[in-house]
């Protein structure tokens, strides 16, 4: 739709509040962003909620130092 329209595809305030979900940049987020057909220019991780977990912490961390990730702050 985006294409089609001459607009930049994002997704906003996508995030994992629940600890409950393991691996949710790393598992789901980037399957999501590299998968065949998606074209996204930007991705915003909701980063006002505390991650709860070293294992979301990590997964964060794993998520965006990867080579075709840039980082925004």
């Amino acid at each position: 739709m985006a294409r089609r329209h001459g607009k930049v595809a994002a997704l906003f305030e996508t995030a994992n509040k629940d600890e409950n979900i393991k691996g949710f940049c790393m598992d789901y987020l980037n399957r999501v962003i590299h998968a065949e057909g998606v074209s996204l220019s930007l991705v915003q991780i909701w980063s006002t909620g505390k991650l709860k977990t070293e294992e979301q912490i990590n997964d964060r961390k794993g998520f965006v130092s990867q080579k075709d990730i840039v980082v925004y702050r």
